[in-house]
């Protein structure tokens, strides 16, 4: 069922492969090209590294906690660059670009989603910072010592 997992995902995400975080969170089109119903309506949302308690869940929690996030930011873009397939996870590597606010740094970074699928939902989304820890959480340690993650 792996493969079928990224496909499944690739699908419900347009096959884009790049994505305008800021017009998809906070515009009037929110999710724009996105399948929701691939979502589980009680689907934990998490952002690691944790800063607070806070949690999300749903539809409604993933695009909170995107509002929340976004709000230092002038621009935010994810681009794929990979998916790997780990079973009821699917990781999708991606390059972080965005500049912040104040000041406009610019940012570039990889960071990765760890998704976990059950009966072909997705019952919870993980935004790493970090992509050793996404693949650790995703049972694929062994990919975590690839020299260009």
């Amino acid at each position: 069922m792996s493969r079928e997992n990224v496909e499944l995902l690739q699908d419900a995400l347009g096959g884009s492969t790049v994505f305008d975080m800021r017009r998809m969170f906070e515009s009037d089109e929110i999710l724009a090209g996105i399948d929701v119903s691939i979502f589980d309506p009680d689907a934990q949302i998490v952002f690691q590294p944790r800063l607070d308690d806070q949690t999300y869940s749903g539809i409604d929690g993933l695009i909170n906690g995107w509002r929340e996030w976004l709000s230092a930011w002038s621009s935010y873009e994810a681009h794929t660059e990979e998916w790997v397939d780990a079973g009821d996870h699917v990781v999708m590597l991606v390059r972080l670009r965005g500049e912040t606010r104040h000041d406009r740094v610019g940012l570039e970074q990889p960071a990765a989603v760890v998704y976990t699928l059950e009966g072909g939902k997705v019952v919870r989304v993980a935004f790493h910072l970090d992509r050793r820890l996404a693949l650790e959480e995703a049972g694929r340690a062994d990919l975590a010592a690839r020299p260009h993650l």
